[in-house]
């Protein structure tokens, strides 16, 4: 994390030689909690940006044209190998999400999405923390392909709705952290539900199906 202090700095990128910056090939977590930079230029020669990479970043992301495995259409930082959405720039605000199969971890931190949020039909997954400090945020539609929620997906304190989709097995540690949630249906096909799941949530009326298995310590716990 050797830029995490960075407070001042505008175009990072472009204080490097044009060539040294053809041969970085990885980001590792360079850029994560740079609050402070505006923009960040990626070169042509880059082939592997983590999820998480961007956690807690506020800066517009321009990939070099003649990437091939990454674009950054309308603010939206995707990998096309994998259509996994990496990042969400703030020029993406109230925009509506690419058609992507997965939501990596953190991509849309504090997105300004309004509030009501459809997420993509194509979706499969939903990684850890995407909806993290989306204070807009009220509703989210979950298409019923997704499998697989990570924890602590849906921290965003207004969300009033939410509906879980039928093939998810597992419930995450503390995957809903809301102020709002006073109801939720879990699917008949959750096995497992995980430490503290729904944290915050005043839940008054809870569906568990006859086939879930296990349920953590404090799973329920407002």
């Amino acid at each position: 994390q050797f830029l995490n202090n960075v407070t001042s700095a505008s175009r990072l990128f472009h204080d490097l030689s044009s060539q040294r910056r053809q041969h970085i090939l990885t980001l590792g977590n360079a850029f994560s909690e740079c609050s402070e930079i505006n923009e960040i230029v990626l070169p042509a020669s880059l082939t592997d940006i983590p999820e998480d990479s961007f956690r807690w970043s506020l800066a517009e992301i321009i990939i070099h044209p003649d990437n091939p495995y990454f674009t950054d259409k309308d603010g939206f930082l995707i990998d096309t190998r994998s259509n996994t959405l990496l990042y969400t720039a703030p020029s993406a605000a109230d925009k509506p999400l690419p058609a992507v199969t997965r939501l990596g971890d953190n991509c849309l931190e504090r997105w300004h999405a309004g509030e009501h949020v459809d997420l993509p039909d194509t979706l499969t997954s939903i990684g850890a923390c995407v909806f993290y400090d989306c204070v807009d945020v009220t509703s989210i539609s979950i298409p019923d392909s997704v499998t697989e929620i990570g924890a602590s997906a849906f921290n965003c304190t207004s969300l009033t709705e939410i509906q879980l989709p039928p093939g998810l097995t597992s419930i995450p540690t503390m995957m809903l952290s809301c102020n709002y949630i006073t109801e939720i249906t879990i699917p008949e096909s959750v096995r497992y539900i995980g430490e503290w799941a729904f944290y915050l949530c005043p839940l008054m009326r809870v569906e568990i199906p006859a086939g879930c298995e296990f349920i953590e310590y404090d799973a329920f716990d407002p």
